[in-house]
Formats: structure tokens, C-alpha cells, sequence
């Protein structure tokens, strides 16, 4: 087979993908709608087998697409919830992704000056959340927003020989809601979003398994600089 001919498979081939779309979209919509009425007058037993299986199988498909977004974090939280480890387990990650948001990053250099006025102290829990009073940015935000919204971020400042040593703390607490519902698509033609409460269902029956998430880094402040000069240094 001869490039020009593979070139132009893939071409029509992803043409029939992008035109199929729309129905897939509607398609998954409308069974969310009879899921979550089942569930939500039923409760999750009412559930068949293969409701179940199509359930779990579309958390696999959304951590894939967590990965195609280039957002790996939400992925891995995504698919590590079908791990068979116990109920409300915590987990520690050494990684400092959260400071290419704008919002923790102000966070972080808030505390820093905090500290090179006042000493080494104990950062108290920040909900991360965006609203009026700090807009969501898509373009720097999305990543850190999938996988740490609703979590809180802490901290602790210990005196280091060049300045301060900054550990940081995001903790999330990775589960499905029965309650939220997040809109993707709504148009006249195509209609898509999550209803979180048909996987919160599996969640209930033990098909998915929540845990606690910590994600850690450290940073390093010098106070000779007038703005604090911020290194990233993870553990």
C-alpha cells in the first residue's frame, strides 16, 4: 500500500469519526437520561448487569480522554478509582504540576511574602475553587482544575540556609457525586454531558473505590529579592 493510498484512508476514515460524533454524543446523552432517572427513582440496584459494565467501561473511556487533553492527572485519578483498594484509602505523589495554574501559583507567592515577613508558619487550608473573584483561565487552568477542584491546598515553611523551604499540599478527595452534573455540548443538534450520579451508582455497589489524593512539592524562597524568587524543587 502506497502512502498517498494510507494518507488518504486515515483521511476518510477520520472524516467518518468526525461525522459521527454528533450521534455519539446524542447517543450516550440519552442513555444517561434513562440511567440516572433509574437511579435516582430506583436507586443503584436497579441497575442491570449490562448498565453496569457499560458504566464502568465509560470511566475507562474517560480516563483515556483525560489522557488525549494532555491532562494525565485527572486520567490516573479517573482509572485508579476501579483499583480494588480499600475504601478511603490515601495516596502521596511527589509532583508540582498545581503551580502552572495561576490560581495556586498566587496562592503559593502570597504565603512566600507571608513568611519572609512574618517567619515560618503553617499555611491553613485553601479551597481550590475558581469563581468571579478568581476567573478560570482554559488555557492555563484546565489541566490543575480536572484534577484538583474542590480539594484544598496547605503548607508548611521550614529556614533554610539560602532562605525558606515551602512544603506544599494539595489534597483531593477522589470520588464520584451523586449530585453534580457537568454540561459539555448543548445545542439545538447535539446534546452532551457527565451525570456524575450514574457512576456515584457503581461507586455505591463497589464497582469504584474512593481515596484520598495528596499531591506534594516543595519551593524555595530568597528574601533578598524583592519580589520572592520562586524555584520549583519537588521532594
Amino acid at each position: 500500500m502506497s502512502s498517498k493510498v494510507a494518507r488518504k484512508q486515515l483521511l476518510t476514515l477520520t472524516l467518518i469519526c468526525v461525522a459521527t460524533i454528533p450521534i455519539a454524543f446524542n447517543q450516550t446523552s440519552a442513555k444517561m437520561d434513562v440511567l440516572g432517572k433509574t437511579i435516582r427513582t430506583e436507586g443503584p440496584e436497579a441497575l442491570s448487569t449490562p448498565d453496569r459494565v457499560s458504566i464502568y467501561l465509560g470511566n475507562i473511556y474517560m480516563g483515556m480522554v483525560g489522557f488525549m487533553i494532555l491532562a494525565p492527572e485527572v486520567a490516573l485519578e479517573t482509572l485508579f478509582l476501579m483499583y480494588p483498594h480499600q475504601q478511603g484509602s490515601s495516596y502521596e505523589i511527589n509532583h508540582g504540576f498545581a503551580m502552572g495554574s495561576p490560581l495556586i501559583r498566587g496562592y503559593v507567592e502570597q504565603y512566600a511574602k507571608d513568611v519572609i515577613n512574618n517567619g515560618p508558619h503553617r499555611l491553613k487550608r485553601i479551597p481550590i475553587r475558581w469563581d468571579i473573584n478568581q476567573p478560570y483561565s482554559l488555557a492555563k487552568d484546565y489541566r490543575v482544575a480536572l484534577a484538583v477542584a474542590g480539594g484544598g491546598l496547605t503548607g508548611t515553611a521550614e529556614k533554610v540556609e539560602e532562605g525558606y523551604a515551602l512544603n506544599m499540599t494539595v489534597t483531593i478527595n477522589v470520588a464520584y457525586s451523586n449530585n453534580y452534573t457537568l454540561p459539555i455540548i448543548n445545542t439545538k443538534w447535539v446534546r452532551f454531558y457527565i451525570d456524575e450520579a450514574i457512576f456515584g451508582a457503581l461507586q455505591e455497589l463497589g464497582w469504584f473505590h474512593t481515596y484520598v489524593l495528596r499531591y506534594q512539592w516543595q519551593e524555595t524562597i530568597f528574601p533578598r529579592n524583592l519580589k520572592p524568587q520562586i524555584v520549583l524543587k519537588p521532594h
